[in-house]
């Protein structure tokens, strides 16, 4: 039965992906982003994974969550349900992606970056901790 579980859980979380990632690509191409389009998606998705992985470690070794790891993965959770609907709302191809739209996609990345290396200095400082109170 486990491992029924864990195929189901697989499967549909690849469908899931490959649909949404394509959505969130084809937003980004729209908007002007060329060859940077195939990048967008992941991070996006790469956020909700980096605070789940995140309050997972904390979990792991009795501490809180903390706001930065929830904020990554409801902030990654909203961008790419957003990404995803927005796609659906474009004007026909051919047309131009409103300039807000650009815009947003535009600054998605800066975001997520800055989100993701706090993310992992936060891990850097819990393990240098960790560290100090081994010896």
């Amino acid at each position: 039965m486990l491992v029924t579980a864990w195929v189901a859980v697989g499967v549909v979380a690849a469908v899931a992906a490959t649909v949404s990632f394509e959505h969130m690509r084809e937003l980004a191409a729209r908007s002007g982003e060329g060859w940077r389009s195939f990048l967008l998606p992941l991070s996006a998705d790469g956020l909700i994974v980096a605070g789940s992985l995140v309050m997972y470690v904390r979990s792991r070794s009795g501490e809180q969550a903390g706001f930065l790891p929830w904020l990554a993965l409801l902030g990654g959770l909203v961008v790419s349900v957003a990404a995803n609907v927005g796609t659906a709302l474009l004007p026909p191809p051919g047309e131009p992606v409103p300039v807000p739209v650009r815009m947003a996609v535009a600054g998605f990345s800066p975001v997520a970056l800055i989100v993701a290396a706090e993310l992992l200095m936060q891990l850097v400082r819990q393990s240098s901790r960790k560290e100090r109170g081994r010896r």
